[in-house]
C-alpha cells in the first residue's frame, strides 16, 4: 500500500519487476495485490491472495495476516480485511501501528470497527 498517489499502473509495474527479480515476497506481494485491486484487476489481486496462501503453507512460522488485510482492503472486502487485521493484532504484528497513519487505512476512519481496532492497538483513545 505504498503511496503512488493513484498511479497504480506505475506501482504495478514496479512491484511486478520486484517479483520477477526477487521472487514471491509477501512485502511486495501485498502492495502488488492492493494495486491490482484498486485498479480494477480483481482477478490478479485474487491471484496474489492465492500466492500468499501458498507462502503461508510453506512458511507456517511467519504471519501474513497484515499482507492479506492489505489486499482485502484494496478489494473493499472489509469483513475479510478486519478478520485478518484482528489476527495480525493477536499475533502482535508490528505493522499494525501504521493503521492510524497510512492514508489508505485512514480512509476507514468513519468505520467503528477501525476506531475500535486503533483503541486496542493503543494508538487511539
Amino acid at each position: 500500500m505504498n503511496s503512488f498517489k493513484g498511479n497504480y499502473d506505475k506501482a504495478i509495474e514496479i512491484f511486478e519487476d520486484l517479483r520477477d527479480k526477487y521472487g514471491e515476497d509477501p512485502k511486495a506481494l501485498a502492495p502488488l495485490g492492493f494495486a491490482y485491486a484498486v485498479s480494477g484487476n480483481r482477478e490478479k489481486a485474487v491471484e496474489c491472495i492465492h500466492t500468499l496462501n501458498e507462502l503461508s503453507i510453506n512458511n507456517p512460522d511467519i504471519s501474513l495476516n497484515l499482507d492479506y488485510a492489505i489486499i482485502y482492503r484494496g478489494l473493499n472486502e472489509r469483513d475479510k480485511m478486519y478478520c485478518h487485521l484482528e489476527k495480525a493484532l493477536a499475533e502482535k504484528v508490528g505493522g499494525v501501528i501504521f493503521l492510524k497513519s497510512h492514508p489508505e487505512w485512514k480512509k476507514l476512519s468513519g468505520d467503528p470497527r477501525y476506531r475500535d481496532l486503533l483503541k486496542r492497538i493503543g494508538v487511539e483513545k
